[in-house]
C-alpha cells in the first residue's frame, strides 16, 4: 500500500515537469497568443486613423473657407427684378459706400464705410450729424449681392431688405420702383430711372443715434426690413444710452459674424 502511493506522488512529479519543460520551449512560446500586445496594437491604429481623418476634415473646412473669403461671384447686371431673400437675410451697404463724417470744426469729408469707426460723427441731413455708437454688421472678407437704385446724380447700393428715405415714407430697397423719388442731404427729391443688381465686397451697417444717417449722398435709415423700425429702437435703446453716457459700445461686436441674435435681429 505505501509503495502504491508513493508510485501515485512520483508520477504526478513526473507529470508537473513534462508540463514545464514542454511550456518552456520555443513551439509553446511561438504557439501562445499575445494578447495583450495584440489589443495595445489595435488600439494603437484605430487611434492613428482617426487623427488621420480628424486632419484631412480640418484641411478640407480650412480650403473651403479660403474659398469662401476670396471667390467673386459673376456680375449680375441689368434691370432684372432682385432675388427674393430670407427676413434674416443681411441688410447692409458693401465697403465702398461713401458716407460724409463730420469733425468737432464741422468740416465735412468723404469717407469708405469700411474706414467708419465707432464715435464719428456722420452726416445725417444738411445741417446735421450724429454720432456712430455700433456697428450692426462689419464683414469685410466676403461678397454679397445688392441691389443698385440709378439716378441721374448718382446711384445708391445696398441690400434688398435696408430701408430708404423717400417721398412717399421709408421703403425696403426691395420695394422701389424706377420712378420713385428718393431723397439727398438737403431734401432735394430725385428720381429712380433703372434698378440693378451687383456682387460688391463687404458689409457693413452703422447705427447712428439719429437712426438715419447719409449714404452715396442720399438718406436712408440705420433699420431693415427684419424687424420693424420701432421695434428696432427699442432694442437698442441700452446700448445707445450707455453710449451717451460713456462714448463706450457696449455690444462688443454681439451682432457681427453668424450668431443667434444676428440671425434674430438682421
Amino acid at each position: 500500500m505505501r509503495g502504491f502511493f508513493y508510485l501515485i506522488v512520483v508520477l504526478t512529479l513526473w507529470n508537473v515537469v513534462l508540463v514545464s519543460i514542454c511550456l518552456s520551449s520555443p513551439i509553446a512560446r511561438d504557439l501562445k497568443p499575445d494578447t495583450e500586445s495584440k489589443t495595445t496594437k489595435d488600439k494603437e491604429e484605430a487611434k492613428n486613423k482617426l487623427s488621420e481623418i480628424h486632419g484631412q476634415r480640418e484641411a478640407q473646412l480650412k480650403n473651403e473657407r479660403a474659398k469662401m473669403r476670396t471667390r467673386v461671384p459673376p456680375p449680375t447686371t441689368g434691370a432684372s427684378e432682385p432675388q427674393s431673400s430670407s427676413k434674416n437675410s443681411p441688410s447692409c451697404f458693401p465697403e465702398t459706400a461713401q458716407v460724409v463724417v463730420v469733425d468737432e470744426s464741422r468740416r465735412k469729408r468723404m469717407m469708405p464705410i469700411r474706414e467708419l469707426r465707432i464715435g464719428d460723427s456722420v452726416q445725417v441731413g444738411h445741417r446735421t450729424s450724429s454720432p456712430v455708437y455700433m456697428f450692426s454688421h462689419a464683414e469685410r472678407d466676403e461678397y454679397y449681392k445688392f441691389i443698385v437704385l440709378v439716378t441721374h446724380v448718382g446711384n445708391l447700393t445696398a441690400s434688398a431688405d435696408h430701408y430708404v428715405h423717400t417721398t412717399a415714407g421709408i421703403h425696403a430697397m426691395r420695394h422701389i420702383s424706377i420712378g420713385d423719388q428718393l431723397l439727398t442731404a438737403d431734401q432735394s427729391k430725385v428720381a429712380v430711372i433703372r434698378i440693378e443688381q451687383t456682387w460688391a465686397k463687404g458689409l457693413y451697417n452703422p447705427q447712428t443715434i439719429d437712426g438715419n444717417m447719409l449714404v452715396d449722398g442720399f438718406l436712408v435709415s440705420t433699420f431693415t426690413g427684419a424687424i420693424r423700425e420701432q421695434v428696432g429702437v427699442a432694442l437698442l435703446a441700452p446700448i445707445r444710452s450707455m453710449f451717451r453716457l460713456s462714448g463706450i459700445d457696449i455690444s462688443n461686436g454681439l451682432f457681427h459674424g453668424d450668431n443667434v441674435v444676428r440671425r434674430l435681429l438682421w
